[in-house]
């Protein structure tokens, strides 16, 4: 008798639990574009002049901090959050906006 209370239970509770609303529908935007929303809020040059990084010294790299930055947050926007495609996103030159010949550079495959 017990169980059949309990399963009774669950079942009533399931029946009447809320349901999820369906998620609007987002704009997708390519990577491109994501890449323009990313200049116009965060130009190079006005990360260069914050006070906190003026006295900082980088060595040219691949991956500046910018690029780091960048790809922190396409990982996150894009619909594939895998390293995999920011990597393959860089060898096809999308990032070269942000650092002339990335592209070129990159020479690791995964």
């Amino acid at each position: 008798m017990y169980v059949y209370c309990n399963i009774y239970i669950q079942c009533i509770l399931q029946k009447n639990a809320r349901k999820p609303q369906p998620q609007p529908h987002l704009p997708t935007f390519s990577p491109r574009q994501l890449l323009a929303f990313f200049l116009q809020l965060l130009p190079a040059r006005a990360l260069a002049r914050l006070p906190s990084l003026q006295t900082k010294r980088f060595y040219q790299r691949l991956f500046t901090p910018l690029i780091t930055l960048w790809y922190l947050l396409f990982q996150r926007l894009n619909s594939d959050h895998s390293l995999e495609a920011a990597l393959t996103n860089a060898r096809d030159g999308g990032a070269d906006a942000l650092r002339p010949g990335l592209s070129r550079q990159l020479s690791s495959r995964l």
